[in-house]
């Protein structure tokens, strides 16, 4: 009875309460940001150009309970000192700063901004839990500054300041 009663408690009375509860927890809204094309002059030379990139961020309450494990199943190492020493040398950093970076209560703390895809991957196919990309694009000028005043550049927010960066936005 205490069961059933409870149930109809729940279903009944608090029901709608916790249906909204549970999609706002499911539902997230992102802006995905269009690609900025190419800038290119007469001959077809690259002025501006963009690329993907990656910022590497750990959620320290996910990391903590990361188990190393060695063939045999034994343990090994556990939590962020584990983890440390798995990223360390794939983000070229020191092991012992890099684990005072992932421990803590946080759910977003960055570790590292800009790297290549091929470095996100390699860290992906470790499994670490609560180790989360955050895919950007960063704009290339491999010309450097030469004709810099006509293209234009984009502000660290990526919109466009100037130029024809600015134009044809």
């Amino acid at each position: 009875i205490g069961i059933a009663g409870r149930l109809i408690y729940i279903q009944g009375v608090q029901g709608s309460e916790l249906a909204s509860e549970a999609r706002q927890n499911r539902l997230r809204t992102y802006t995905i940001a269009a690609p900025r094309g190419d800038i290119i002059d007469i001959d077809g030379e690259i002025l501006a150009t963009s690329t993907v990139r990656y910022h590497i961020a750990v959620n320290q309450q996910k990391v903590a309970g990361f188990i190393l494990k060695n063939d045999d199943g034994a343990v090994i190492d556990t939590g962020a000192s584990a983890a440390s020493d798995l990223l360390a040398p794939i983000l070229e950093m020191d092991p012992a700063e890099l684990g005072a970076q992932m421990v803590g209560d946080s759910t977003w703390v960055y570790l590292k901004k800009g790297v290549e895809p091929t470095v996100w991957r390699q860290i992906r196919a470790l499994g670490i839990p609560g180790i989360e990309p955050e895919r950007v694009t960063d704009r290339l000028y491999p010309n450097g500054t030469t004709a810099g005043n006509l293209i234009g550049y984009l502000g660290t927010d990526g919109t466009p300041l100037a130029g024809v960066e600015y134009r044809f936005n």
